[in-house]
């Protein structure tokens, strides 16, 4: 990297991947897999040459801000006995593989339920419903680097 672009024979490289500005721990590798915690941060790459006989050099390259990761929620209806109602909800990320989170559940605006992800699912029981059908709203309020996202669970009480 003396020179224009070119390394000296025996040069030694050392990279550091930053998170604005400041090192990331264990981040010392040619590549980095960003993650959930760099959203809304500028991650950059810190490069160090030294060979004998030549002053170190460093250079610094820098991304724009990370954006938050989409997800996608899921969550599917159905009756148990007695009238109750059961509904699963599964979160995903490209890349995370258990978002964590809250899930809130609303029925016609009115809140039912918050139920706390685990490994990026949730089950929550309603009691006895009334007949007829039911549209359930699902939304994933996101998390640290996630976006929100909503889904929604149709069922018919008999």
């Amino acid at each position: 990297m003396w020179g224009g672009s070119t390394v000296q024979p025996g040069a030694t490289l050392r990279h550091q991947w930053t998170r604005d500005g400041k090192p990331i721990a264990g981040a010392t590798g040619t590549t980095y897999r960003l993650r959930p915690a760099d959203a809304g941060h500028r991650v950059g790459l810190i490069v160090t040459a030294s060979a004998p006989d030549h002053s170190d050099w460093q250079g610094e390259a820098l991304t724009g801000r990370v954006a938050k990761a989409a997800t996608r929620t899921r969550a599917s209806a159905r009756v148990l006995p007695g009238r109750a109602v059961r509904l699963k909800v599964r979160v995903t990320a490209a890349g995370v593989p258990a978002p964590g989170g809250t899930v809130v559940v609303r029925e016609r605006g009115r809140v039912l339920g918050k139920v706390r992800l685990v490994r990026g699912a949730a089950t929550i029981t309603l009691p006895r419903r009334t007949k007829g059908a039911h549209t359930y709203g699902v939304a994933y309020r996101g998390a640290t680097g996630l976006k929100a996202s909503q889904a929604r669970a149709k069922v018919r009480v008999r």
